[in-house]
């Protein structure tokens, strides 16, 4: 893969130069810290010249490249590296090859096709080899495994032995706000937990190597940093992360630990951003880096995000996940018997409406924290809003389908009265609408309808009236009288 490299400047042999530049430089990281970044702070001061320290690399999913690459990097530092789990030479060699001989026996197996006369030996031979092999990596985890006592055995032995934990790095896969893999499965609450100093002395944590998946989102980053403060950097990923096998991941924590003093000291958001930049593969992976209070993206390296820009953005995200609680879910659900079996007949009005005015205006804080998967769409609130008006144009817009439902249901046996309700002259609330569409499923199990049908019950009717999508937002106008609708294009999102 290509290495992301760096410029150093020649000097300037003349000292007017020299003093135009470094006061240019000034006024323009000044100016561009207080206009481009709104406000972004950095430390004034950070660790100039680092001791040794103690670095402790927690690795949940059996990481060999990162481990031998951040144990070269701690030894250039002058630091002592502490992994978890500690393999030795031997168990590792063990695991290693149960890791190549157990796919290897499953092809073999799949490939005699079956057991009959002609393989019976040969698979009953294979089928045994394969269930120890099975057992003796179950049994190499399990004596390997990484449990909160075994962190707080780590942690204790370093306290003892009175070096400082500086550095930690937590490798394996991860949802954001868990770690797991082969050698255990910790969240993040419980690691901050452990991690946190128990004697009233303040932590010397200063640094993290968040090593997977979404592990440094605004969202993670804010949480880390109000459990742990004093935290200078924290470098990690806030979408996909690169596999541990490929130069993407172990080469870029390689590179970023030899750096890590210049990156942690840098004064402003701009030089944090031309850091960043320099990071072997910092630009072709989803990955982030907070310094101070600037965090910086390689989804955006130009524009960082001041953390109490962000911070904010927090609590208004919380208070939005509330009111989607108190309103949309609710609406959503259209539970019988309560007041919320249809939207508000007023679509101006009301909680619903009252939280789609607040969802417009602070979207932004849901995009800047990546939290579009916990809120709905702006466009699918608008829907349920004007349900109704969506309702009347999907029932003429697919009447013949309806129709045909309607049809196909009558025919049934043993017969069923199941039919679409509140096509006209009919009406029907959300809760009608919805206890159909969850009867329909149990008929629809037991008798299988023509392909077209069921195609259709599939990507239309259960995507668009319940799940609130592949509707335009032209049908949250009234239908008139007579006005044909035509059918929405390929069903998404419009």
């Amino acid at each position: 893969m290509p290495q992301q490299g760096h410029s150093k400047r020649a000097g300037f042999s003349r000292i007017p130069w020299q003093v135009l530049a470094q006061t240019l430089g000034r006024v323009l990281t000044v100016a561009w810290i207080l206009g481009a970044t709104g406000g972004v702070s950095l430390p004034v001061s950070a660790q100039e010249t680092r001791g040794p320290g103690v670095v402790l690399f927690v690795d949940f999913n059996n990481a060999p490249r990162e481990v031998s690459a951040a144990r070269e990097a701690a030894a250039r530092r002058g630091d002592r590296l502490v992994v978890l789990p500690n393999l030795s030479g031997e168990v590792r060699g063990e695991y290693d090859r149960l890791l190549l001989q157990i796919p290897r026996l499953e092809q073999q197996l799949v490939a005699l096709g079956g057991r009959n006369a002609r393989t019976a030996a040969r698979f009953d031979e294979l089928s045994r080899t394969l269930q120890q092999a099975r057992e003796q990596r179950s049994r190499l985890r399990r004596q390997n495994e990484i449990t909160p006592q075994a962190i707080r055995t780590a942690l204790t032995a370093i306290q003892q032995s009175g070096d400082r934990l500086e550095t930690l790095i937590l490798s394996g896969h991860s949802s954001g706000r868990s770690y797991f893999g082969d050698f255990g499965d910790l969240n993040t609450d419980e690691l901050q937990t452990l991690l946190a100093p128990t004697s009233g002395q303040p932590s010397t944590l200063q640094s993290l190597y968040l090593w997977g998946c979404y592990t440094n989102t605004l969202s993670e980053t804010l949480d880390w940093r109000a459990r742990f403060p004093q935290l200078q950097m924290i470098l990690g990923f806030d979408g996909k992360a690169p596999s541990s096998e490929l130069p993407a991941s172990y080469e870029m924590l390689a590179d970023a630990m030899a750096k890590e003093e210049r990156i942690r000291a840098a004064r402003s958001a701009l030089e944090v951003t031309r850091q960043f930049r320099t990071l072997r593969h910092s630009l072709i992976t989803h990955s982030s880096l907070t310094v101070g209070s600037c965090h910086v993206s390689a989804e955006n390296p130009k524009d960082p995000v001041s953390l109490s820009q962000a911070e904010n953005c927090q609590r208004t995200v919380e208070t939005l996940l509330t009111l989607s609680e108190a309103s949309y879910n609710r609406y959503k659900a259209a539970t019988r018997g309560t007041a919320f079996e249809n939207p508000p007949a007023n679509p101006g009005q009301g909680i619903l409406r009252a939280f789609y005015n607040e969802l417009q205006r602070h979207y932004h804080c849901v995009t800047l924290l990546n939290r579009e998967q916990q809120l709905p769409s702006r466009e699918q609130v608008l829907r349920l809003i004007f349900f109704e008006n969506m309702r009347q144009h999907f029932n003429q817009a697919y009447r013949v389908e309806l129709e045909e439902l309607n049809a196909w249901l009558s025919q049934l046996r043993p017969p069923t009265e199941l039919r679409y309700p509140g096509l006209p002259p009919r009406t029907a609330s959300r809760a009608d609408v919805l206890e159909f569409i969850s009867d329909l499923g149990s008929v629809v199990y037991d008798n299988s309808p023509p392909e077209a049908l069921s195609r259709f019950l599939r990507n239309e009717l259960i995507l668009s009236l319940r799940a609130l999508r592949c509707m335009p937002l032209t049908w949250v106008e009234p239908l008139r009288n007579g006005e044909p609708v035509p059918k929405p294009r390929a069903c998404a999102d419009l």
